[in-house]
C-alpha cells in the first residue's frame, strides 16, 4: 500500500547517514560524534511518527466504520432522522427513511419548505417559531420545542415530527442543533379509523349498527325531543 512507502525517502537518508558513520575514514572527525547524535534522533522521530500515523489510520478506520455502522441502523429503521441548525437548512447526514417520507433528496433543503410546503400558514408558523428557538436563550429551548407543529401533511402521508435540541462538538466551541424524529403514521391513523368504523357500523351492510344506537340514545332522551322512535331490522 502506499501508506507503507510513505517515510521511505527519509529512511534512505537515515540508512545513508548511518552507514557513513561506519566508515573508519570518519573516525576521529570532531564532528563525527554530533552527526552520530543527530542521526539517532532523526531515527528515533522517525520511529515515533510512524506508529502516530499508524495509530491514526487505526483509529480512522474505526471512526469510518462506526459512522457507517450508524448510518446502516439509521436507514433500515423505520423512521427518519435529520437535523439542522440556525441557517435551518438540513445537514448532509439523514437517514433513508427521510427521502422516503419527504420524497426528495433534502440535504442543504430548507426544513421550514419540506414541512410546510403543503400549508402556507403552517410554514409561516414553523418559520417564525424555529427563529424564535435559535434567537433566544438555551434555557427555553423545551418550551420553545414543544410549541413546535407535531404532525405535518405531505402529500398523502402523515407524519408524526418529535423534536429534540443536541450539541454538535467543533473545534471552537459546540453548535446547537435540532434533532427531528419523523414517523410516518398513515397506515396507522387508517387502521384506527377503521377500528372506529367497525366499532358502530355493520362490516358486511356499511350500516349502522345497534352498539352506534345505544351510543346515540342517551342524547335523544330529552323531554324536547319526544316521542320518538327506533326502528331496527334485521338484514340476512
Amino acid at each position: 500500500m502506499a501508506k507503507d512507502h510513505l517515510f521511505e525517502t527519509e529512511q534512505t537518508i537515515l540508512d545513508e547517514a548511518l552507514a557513513d558513520l561506519a566508515q573508519p575514514r570518519y573516525n576521529g572527525n570532531e564532528l563525527a560524534p554530533r552527526y552520530g547524535l543527530l542521526a539517532t534522533q532523526y531515527q528515533k522521530l522517525l520511529t515515533v511518527t510512524r506508529k502516530i500515523f499508524r495509530i491514526s489510520d487505526s483509529q480512522g478506520i474505526m471512526l469510518q466504520r462506526q459512522q457507517t455502522d450508524i448510518q446502516l441502523l439509521l436507514d433500515n429503521a423505520n423512521q427518519g432522522f435529520l437535523t439542522f441548525g440556525g441557517d435551518l437548512k438540513v445537514d448532509r447526514q439523514y437517514s433513508a427513511a427521510c427521502t422516503k417520507m419527504l420524497g426528495e433528496k433534502i440535504a442543504g433543503v430548507s426544513i421550514v419548505e419540506l414541512l410546510g410546503r403543503e400549508n402556507e400558514s403552517l410554514r409561516i408558523t414553523l418559520q417564525q417559531k424555529l427563529r424564535q428557538l435559535f434567537d433566544g436563550a438555551a434555557s427555553d429551548a423545551s418550551a420553545k420545542l414543544a410549541q413546535l407543529p407535531a404532525k405535518f401533511q405531505i402529500g398523502d402521508k402523515t407524519i408524526d415530527v418529535e423534536s429534540k435540541m443536541i450539541a454538535s462538538p467543533l473545534p471552537d466551541g459546540e453548535a446547537v442543533l435540532v434533532m427531528m424524529i419523523l414517523t410516518d403514521i398513515t397506515e396507522k391513523l387508517q387502521a384506527m379509523d377503521q377500528i372506529r368504523f367497525l366499532n358502530d357500523h355493520d362490516k358486511l351492510t356499511a350500516l349502522h349498527n345497534r352498539d352506534y344506537v345505544e351510543a346515540k340514545l342517551p342524547g335523544l332522551e330529552k323531554p324536547e325531543l319526544l316521542p320518538f322512535s327506533v326502528i331496527m331490522a334485521d338484514m340476512n
